[in-house]
This record gives C-alpha cells, structure tokens and sequence, in this order.
C-alpha cells in the first residue's frame, strides 16, 4: 500500500476545487478575486466551530486575537492571497501546504489538513476520489455544459429550477454520505 504523501494532498485538494468551480454555485468558486478569497477566509473565520479551520485561517493571515479580527482582515495586503488565487485557478505546480490547507478549509475539502490527509488510509482516499470522478461523470452524462444548466435555469419556470436545484443537491447528499461512509 503506497503511503499518502503532501503532494497527493495537494492534487486531491485540486481536483476537489475544480469540482466546486465546476458546480458554480458562489461567485467566489467561480473568480476567486483575492477580495473575494479575504471575504470568504473573514466569513469562515468568524463563522467556524471548527477551532482547526479558525487556526489555518488564523495562521494564513498572521491573526492576533489581542486586536481586532475584523481590522486585521481588512487591513490584510490583497497582494499576498495572489499565491492562492493561482492554486485555485491551477495556475501554480507547487503552492506551500499553508496555502493548501487554506483553500481546503475554504472549500471544504473534508480531509483537512494535510495531517489528517497523510493519516488516512490510502483505500479511503481513493475511493473518495473514485466518488467524485462518478459524480462528475454523473452531472456530464446528464448535462452538457454549465451553460446547458444555466438555460435551464433561465428558460424553465420555478418547479423546473427547483428540480435541477434538487438534482444538483442529492448528488451533493450521496458524494458526502459516501465519503462519511469511507471515512468513519
């Protein structure tokens, strides 16, 4: 059995946002400016139960709890979130687990951090990678395009949208069950 290892994180982490841009359900999967990168990381931050989460986000951004959570993120250089945009949007081949484990915590990559990553048994993994490429071959089969779904949305009346609203969501339901179930 092959061991995990920080760059199989990294590519799982990868192929999960591209999943998540693919579904285009927030502007911030769909063009993850570096401001909406910071709104997204403030809004988790202070949204969280999960201490884990709060700390990555915490460590990213260099937070002091002493001052004021709200004035250090927006006070925060936009510049630095340009290294995590380019992991979002693939454009970078060896971003630090720092900025992996941020962008998982910020779209919800269930197996975070990296730690928690490397301590999975390589079966579960692969399943749960398994699991995401049927579901996306699942959504193909059934819709062309992201446009296909977006004419849908526009040229059906309501219990059409809602049924495609549905759809969207019980497959959503069945990859996380499934990956609960590999993983507990």
């Amino acid at each position: 059995m092959k061991e995990n290892t920080s760059q199989a994180y990294i590519e799982a982490v990868q192929f999960y946002i591209q999943t998540k841009i693919k579904e285009g359900k927030e502007d911030y999967y769909l063009s993850p400016s570096p401001k909406r990168i910071k709104e997204l990381s403030k809004r988790v931050y202070k949204g969280s139960n999960v201490r884990l989460d709060q700390k990555i986000i915490s460590t990213f951004f260099g937070l002091e709890e002493s001052r004021s959570i709200d004035r250090q993120f927006d006070s925060f250089d936009l510049s630095k979130l340009k290294p995590v945009q380019n992991f979002i949007l693939g454009k970078t081949k060896r971003p630090g687990i720092v900025i992996v484990d941020l962008v998982a915590v910020l779209y919800e990559f269930p197996i975070r951090p990296l730690q928690q990553f490397l301590n999975q048994e390589r079966e579960g993994i692969e399943s749960f990678v398994l699991c995401i490429q049927e579901r996306d071959m699942e959504v193909l089969k059934n819709l062309e395009s992201m446009s296909q779904l977006q004419k849908l949305r526009d040229n059906r009346e309501g219990n059409d949208q809602a049924n495609v609203s549905t759809y969207i969501k019980l497959h959503w339901l069945v990859v996380c069950s499934l990956v609960i179930i590999f993983f507990y």
